[in-house]
């Protein structure tokens, strides 16, 4: 609770920085402050040529009275700034454009006449040749599309750089907007691949509605043809993402709440997914384009919204759903900024459409990424914890070797390799006399004999395989690839003087060995183990006998 509390006068520190800075660059018009001094707006003395009839415009944007499929044309005389060749910044709103310098065609975008061809909008970058300065230019516009046409945007003129300055200061935020949306979307789904991180499967889809919205942002971003020379890409991405990017935001909520609450979003899911094929088929066949069918794409996500926050208040209403609370919270969030876009389009500002939503759309993403970020570190906390924890039920604290869980854990993983089980072999050991050591020497001294004595084993067996304490005076190693004489030297070797000469007096390291070697006969890891530990009190009985003979 606390580190929540803590978080969000961060997030709003983060907000207010970026609103300021957005303010201080925004001048009356609109515009971003950038140096464009070398652009100059030409929306003035245009006047609209309507059949024989010339009528003035006041300013552009603006909107004249036609009908779809009607030609309408402006024009005005060029200035003296047009002395010097210019390039002229044009935008048709899915619209066909010619150019005419003086009757003379100098520039012509026509689209197919084809109800399957994709439309766009577009930008338009006209050279005009010097000395054209008391000529007149005319533009003429022709759009399918009957509540665009007429639609009229501003005009610009400058050098190429000024041209392409001014389009970054005025519209390339937009674009930095969508590519931050887009690789914060990737972040999310490809780390959700990443285990180790702690990321969940569903995680990933939080991160391809991130990469599908962020597709349409960029789409919108009016930026989109300087990214890309494929007009399929520019005139279809926008309505394809608007289609598209509900659908795994519906999954991962579907996933996220309880069975009894799940049935409306996934009737949600089926509607999507089937107005997403109708859109495509539709556009394939001819029936209806992309534009044209875009207003059932937005009253479905209208109906979506409203549907989601009805299904997740009821949760919360009932259950005091946590998801729910922060899901509701976040739509909230956005809500104030699709406000503000209604608002604005009302208003008639067109040059601004979607940039409060993605502004909205930015800051929840950095949001998304900081709780990406924080539930990341949590679970490696937990992870390691977890690790940590499972090494201490593995590991033996005194000498630091396997222990008796973690042998019977690897035993049975060695009899499910069948391949490798006829070079396996077990080693029991046992120490002879840590009750003397300990009744005279005391435990602690005790324990350095028992820690030393591992150290023996452990460096004389460890280069064949694994070495376990798996009792209090007792050992074991599975070993790999050791033939009889081998395992017989080794234990000569152990057995002979080994002192430790750091326990107040020198004490022989006394260690009965015995092992044993897969067998056809060995169905279980207890068979094999059995006949290890039977070698090994033999060879305490040994041993034993050995030292009475000699007392004698």
């Amino acid at each position: 609770m606390n580190k929540n509390r803590n978080f969000w006068p961060i997030l709003g520190l983060i907000l207010l920085i970026i609103t300021l800075t957005a303010v201080a660059m925004i001048d009356d018009d609109n515009q971003l402050i950038i140096n464009t001094d070398d652009v100059t707006d030409m929306n003035q003395n245009w006047t609209w040529i309507k059949e024989s009839e010339v009528i003035p415009l006041d300013t552009l944007p603006t909107t004249l009275e036609v009908v779809q499929d009607e030609p309408y044309t402006i024009s005005q005389e060029l200035s003296e700034d047009f002395f010097f060749p210019q390039v002229l910044l044009v935008r048709a709103s899915l619209a066909t454009l010619i150019v005419r310098l003086d009757d003379e065609i100098i520039y012509e975008h026509i689209h197919e006449e084809n109800p399957r061809t994709l439309q766009a909008s577009l930008w338009h970058l006209i050279e005009v040749p010097a000395s054209s300065d008391g000529k007149t230019i005319s533009l003429t516009f022709e759009t399918s599309y009957q509540n665009i046409a007429g639609t009229l945007n501003p005009v610009m003129y400058g050098n190429h750089s000024a041209i392409y300055e001014y389009l970054i200061s005025s519209y390339g935020y937009r674009l930095l907007i969508g590519l931050f949306v887009f690789f914060a979307g990737l972040i999310m789904m490809f780390g959700s691949s990443f285990t180790h991180l702690g990321l969940q499967k569903r995680d990933g889809l939080v991160g391809l509605f991130a990469v599908l919205l962020s597709l349409w942002l960029i789409a919108e971003s009016r930026m989109l043809q300087f990214v890309t020379g494929s007009h399929i890409l520019i005139a279809s991405m926008a309505y394809l993402a608007l289609a598209s990017f509900p659908l795994p935001l519906l999954v991962f909520i579907h996933r996220s709440i309880d069975k009894i609450y799940q049935k409306w979003i996934r009737v949600l899911i089926v509607l999507f997914s089937v107005q997403l094929l109708l859109v495509i088929i539709f556009q394939i066949s001819g029936i209806a384009d992309f534009y044209e069918s875009v207003i059932y794409t937005q009253i479905l996500i209208g109906i979506g919204i409203a549907t989601t926050i009805f299904t997740l208040g009821m949760i919360y209403v009932k259950t005091k759903d946590d998801f729910a609370k922060r899901f509701l919270s976040i739509i909230g969030f956005l809500s104030v900024f699709f406000l503000a876009e209604i608002i604005n389009f009302i208003w008639g500002n067109l040059e601004n459409v979607s940039v409060y939503l993605s502004f909205g759309i930015f800051l929840l993403s950095i949001y998304l990424l900081v709780l990406l970020y924080r539930n990341v570190m949590k679970r490696m906390k937990e992870g390691l914890e977890k690790e940590f924890y499972q090494r201490l039920a593995y590991v033996d604290q005194l000498t630091k070797a396997k222990n008796r869980t973690a042998f019977e854990a690897d035993i049975d993983k060695v009899f499910a390799n069948l391949q490798e089980l006829s070079k396996v072999s077990i080693v029991y050991i046992d120490i002879d006399n840590l009750k003397e050591i300990n009744d005279e020497l005391g435990h602690l001294q005790g324990d350095r004999y028992l820690v030393e004595a591992y150290k023996m084993i452990s460096q004389h067996y460890m280069p064949y395989g694994e070495c376990y304490r798996v009792g209090g005076d007792e050992f074991a190693c599975i070993v790999k690839n050791m033939n009889q004489n081998l395992l017989d030297a080794i234990r000569y070797h152990i057995q002979s003087a080994h002192t430790i000469a750091d326990l107040g007096q020198e004490i022989k390291i006394s260690l009965s060995i015995g092992y044993s070697s897969f067998i056809t006969q060995d169905e279980k890891p207890s068979d094999l183990i059995k006949r290890a530990d039977e070698a090994m009190y033999q060879d305490k009985k040994l041993k034993k006998s050995m030292m009475k003979n000699l007392e004698k």
